[in-house]
């Protein structure tokens, strides 16, 4: 579509823009009282138009990577929360999960831990947010750990979530909501 036009160019049709995951609901601006998918402007028009895209959101469960943290959201249910499903590089020392995760428009409680999401990451530690809920299967496998506090909003821990961390936890305080702590969550450590 063009940013500019003069009165001697001829009718100009707006294109139909994309977006990732939308659905293109039409033109609203100039002239119109209702988004509308076809615009055209004709030759000959004269003064100042502006037309804004609007959209509609395509529910599906997708990867985003921001930062570092790769995360699996549904974009039909943001009040379900993302899931973190992987982390790309290395950390040397205490990692912080954030709270949250903005993606696209939306902002999503990170939620959960996935299976192996930070599976020999060389962690020393972590500090989790209280908006998680689950801690999958070996999330924190065969790291470096000397201690860790489970939020209270944490409800399940997978099965070996804190396996092989190298030698002692000096601390764990788990949380008071857990209802389910998986098979060998906390094996090969010693207390």
């Amino acid at each position: 579509n063009p940013e500019t036009y003069t009165i001697e160019d001829g009718d100009i049709v707006l294109a139909a823009p994309t977006r990732a995951r939308h659905t293109f609901a039409g033109w609203t601006g100039t002239g119109l009282s209702e988004p509308s998918t076809s615009v055209t402007i004709a030759a000959g028009s004269t003064g100042d138009r502006s037309y804004t895209a609007t959209w509609t959101k395509n529910p599906s469960i997708f990867k985003q990577t921001v930062g570092k943290i790769t995360y699996r959201v549904n974009s039909g249910d943001v009040a379900a929360g993302a899931t973190i499903i992987s982390y790309e590089g290395v950390v040397d020392g205490v990692l912080t999960i954030p709270s949250t995760v903005k993606i696209d428009d939306d902002t999503y409680a990170v939620t959960a831990i996935g299976t192996d999401a930070f599976n020999t990451e060389g962690l020393t530690g972590v500090v989790l947010p209280n908006s998680l809920k689950t801690i999958g299967t070996r999330a924190f496998y065969n790291n470096r750990f000397s201690s860790v506090e489970i939020p209270d909003s944490v409800t399940s821990i997978g099965e070996h979530a804190f396996s092989d961390l190298y030698g002692a936890f000096a601390e764990v305080k788990l949380s008071k909501s857990l209802t389910t702590i998986g098979r060998l969550a906390f094996w090969g450590n010693s207390f």
